[in-house]
């Protein structure tokens, strides 16, 4: 007896969208408070970083979304977003002396910047390549509606732009010297 496969069952938007903001919310408030008083600026570039990741995480939790996935792209423009703003303020306001230093964040705050400059080509890219499939299925459709050509039409065979063939190799000859 054949089994029949079944689709995989897709789970409601904002269902997911809201499981990943709870876990991110509580992961966050819990580093956050459980740091030592002196441990915060650790804490906060760590939220930031945390932040990114649960970014990336919504952004692929679309694929999990049965018809709209809003939702998760909503969440990851705001992880994103929120990422990117905490490790650039953290970097960029003095930091307590028992911190890494000014050595420290300025690496820190290159590096962000690089993350970020390198985030936004990729989502400028990302935009670009969505912007040019609209023509590229109207093209399809239209290609997909054209009758199909066989090359045993006359027409088809004898067409001004049909390519010319090139009569096949002579076998060798099997006369010796």
């Amino acid at each position: 007896m054949a089994s029949v496969s079944t689709p995989v069952s897709r789970v409601a938007a904002p269902i997911v969208a809201a499981i990943l903001f709870v876990a991110a919310v509580v992961l966050m408030v819990g580093i956050y408070l459980l740091l030592p008083q002196n441990g915060h600026y650790l804490g906060l570039v760590t939220i930031g970083i945390l932040s990114l990741v649960f970014a990336a995480i919504s952004y692929l939790a679309q694929s999990l979304s049965a018809a709209n996935p809003a939702p998760q792209r909503t969440l990851a423009w705001a992880f994103y977003a929120f990422g990117f703003a905490l490790l650039l303020v953290t970097f960029a306001l003095p930091a307590p002396a028992y911190n890494p230093g000014l050595a420290g964040q300025i690496t820190g705050l290159v590096l962000t910047l690089v993350a970020l400059a390198g985030s936004i080509a990729g989502i400028a890219w990302r935009s670009r390549r969505l912007a040019t499939e609209p023509p590229r299925e109207a093209a399809r459709a239209e290609w997909r509606a054209r009758t199909p050509v066989s090359a045993f039409d006359y027409g088809t065979a004898h067409a001004p732009d049909a390519p010319a063939t090139a009569p096949p190799p002579s076998p060798p000859s099997s006369r010796g010297p």
